[in-house]
């Protein structure tokens, strides 16, 4: 098992609050953190540790190595496992300087493990360890621990391939378990909880910026759409609105109205965005740089080298600096891309935050139309997968099943030229949406009922209504969803709801139904449904006047919105659809 924490001598030097080991001195919770799992090792094998960006996950991890004793039948050696090629150097980097005679080898690219077998430790990129035959080097009684780097990706086919490979899912398996994330939650909510036994130590992003650990962003919401400023209808795709050149204009703007800052990422959604941001900034004589993966690593590796030493004031990144990168000068981040997660935007964001000399806080611009933090929002970790119970099920939900978490908070400033400002400290606000008024989504609102429309490819939709609970007969919030069904003999259908679960309050009712939404038309519908999308303040289709001119109430709507938009015409479209009259009330509750 192992060794008792405090009855060995560099246990003592911790408990006197001696923390510098190996060169380096271990901050307070990084040795609350370490003091937590030896202990909770004694009784499980499989840890999981949420670390905020910045808060020296590979410290933590690195000192585990020296610290865990191998259980029976087990060797004494360690496997990191990490998603990128960047993190396995600077993983091997962390654990010489702190452990110089520690023979550290790697298994990624050319480099294999089985030609350092004498190695202490392998650090192995995950996609190099999974391919081909290349577990076959590893002898799974060697080794006493794996640990998970990024490990919010353990449920991906690779991981599995691995960890399949040494066992750790088997009851009789004597390998320790751990993985680090900073959001310990998947995008797509597939469970962790089948790998790891428990969260055995979490910290919150808000106490590491009040302990001085890390440092304030704030955020400074753009609204770029109407007045014809970024006419485009598409969300993703090639004819994306940040991709065409009013796009690239004003993401070059933003930037020179915030100069000031010295170290600016700017995240974009593809190679061609990035390249041609890189293009436009250097027109202008900015030394701008981009890096992407199809570039030779060693080049890559040089941009980036330069950026961190601050040669050049902006790097353009595209699916390379989301996770693992140890820039502190970063003092400022452009979000030019849509962001569907909270998870996806704190790694974005916690590029950012940790603390450099000078450096007050992080300055981050986001466009709001392609923000959509959508279900549960808290950034706690999560480890059961995000599905909601269904009704019947052993326990209805309740208000604890999405439980509150930290995001921006988002308030718009009028200000000219259709760009809208506002700068809130990011984690210091809470998200908590008491009504369907508060979600980003447009939900509609009839007769004391919540809809939920999907994009128009879908043929069903979501209602929340209060209702008498089947279960205790006492009212309750209840999500259906509905369809159109065929009425023999009639030419026309009517609309039958299904109850998908019901639960007690409307906060969780409406979190919980996002979240089922989610699941059913997936995350670039949710970014489709936002309250800003972009294509909601374009003119109407003609398609949609059509409908709009075949009501007798036209001239009303007409009266109402002078200026109407496709938004508003999809909402009135939706209150026909669900067989309402378009009364001045509907009419004005549309706009």
């Amino acid at each position: 098992m192992l060794k008792s924490f405090f009855a060995r001598p560099i246990g003592r030097a911790l408990r006197r609050g001696v923390r510098n080991l190996g060169g380096i001195e271990l901050r307070p919770y990084q040795q609350e953190c370490i003091d937590t799992v030896l202990d909770r090792l004694n009784f499980q094998r499989r840890a999981a540790i949420s670390l905020p960006t910045g808060s020296g996950k590979t410290v933590v991890f690195s000192k585990l190595v020296s610290l865990v004793d191998p259980l029976p039948e087990q060797g004494p050696k360690t496997l990191i496992l990490t998603n990128r090629r960047e993190l396995c150097y600077q993983t091997a980097h962390t654990l010489q300087a702190m452990y110089p005679n520690m023979k550290v080898a790697l298994e990624i690219g050319t480099k294999r493990f089985e030609d350092q077998r004498s190695a202490e430790v392998c650090v192995a990129s995950v996609a190099s360890i999974s391919r081909d035959n290349r577990l076959e080097q590893f002898t799974p009684s060697d080794f006493k621990m794996i640990i998970i780097d990024e490990a919010h990706h353990t449920a991906a086919a690779t991981y599995k391939k691995v960890l399949d490979y040494f066992g750790v899912n088997k009851p009789d398996c004597n390998i320790y378990l751990v993985g680090f994330s900073a959001t310990f939650f998947r995008h797509d909510a597939r469970p962790l909880d089948g790998y790891f036994d428990d969260v055995f130590y979490h910290r919150q992003v808000q106490s590491m910026i009040e302990s001085g650990h890390l440092c304030r962003a704030q955020v400074t919401n753009v609204k770029a759409f109407g007045g014809g400023l970024l006419g485009a209808e598409k969300i993703r795709g090639e004819n994306h609105v940040l991709k065409s050149d009013e796009g690239i204009e004003l993401v070059v703007s933003l930037w020179k109205e915030h100069s000031n800052y010295k170290s600016t990422v700017i995240f974009t959604m593809d190679i061609d965005q990035a390249d041609r941001l890189v293009a436009r900034f250097r027109e202008d004589g900015v030394d701008c740089r981009g890096v992407h993966g199809n570039m030779r690593s060693a080049e890559r590796d040089l941009v980036i080298s330069d950026f961190k030493q601050q040669k050049f004031p902006i790097i353009v990144n595209c699916g390379i600096l989301t996770e693992g990168t140890d820039i502190p000068c970063i003092d400022q981040i452009i979000l030019a891309r849509p962001i569907a997660s909270i998870g996806l935007a704190m790694q974005m964001i916690g590029r950012g935050l940790r603390v450099f000399p000078g450096k007050d806080h992080c300055h981050v611009i986001q466009f709001i139309e392609l923000t959509n933090y959508s279900g549960p929002t808290d950034l706690s970790p999560i480890l059961a997968g995000k599905e909601p119970r269904t009704v019947g099920s052993d326990a209805e939900i309740g208000e604890n099943t999405l439980p509150p978490g930290e995001t921006a908070a988002i308030k718009d400033i009028e200000l000219e030229h259709h760009v809208d400002y506002s700068i809130n400290d990011i984690f210091t606000a809470k998200y908590k949406p008491k009504s369907p008024r508060e979600s980003p989504l447009s939900w509609i609102f009839h007769q004391k009922r919540w809809y939920l429309f999907g994009p128009p490819s879908q043929p069903y939709h979501f209602r929340v209504v209060q209702k008498k609970s089947r279960q205790t007969d006492e009212p309750v919030w209840t999500c259906q969803q509905g369809y159109k069904i065929p009425i023999k003999g009639k030419q026309f259908k009517v609309w039958k709801y299904l109850d998908k679960f019901e639960t007690k309050e409307l906060k969780s009712a409406i979190q919980a139904t996002e979240q089922l939404a989610e699941n059913s038309w997936g995350r670039d519908a949710l970014v489709y449904l936002s309250k800003h999308a972009l294509w909601r303040g374009l003119p109407p289709t003609p398609k949609q006047l059509q409908l709009l001119q075949r009501d007798k109430s036209f001239q009303v709507i007409q009266e109402l919105c002078p200026k109407l938009n496709r938004g508003t015409a999809t909402t009135l479209i939706n209150f026909k659809i669900l067989n309402y009259n378009l009364n001045p009330g509907l009419i004005r509750a549309a706009t």
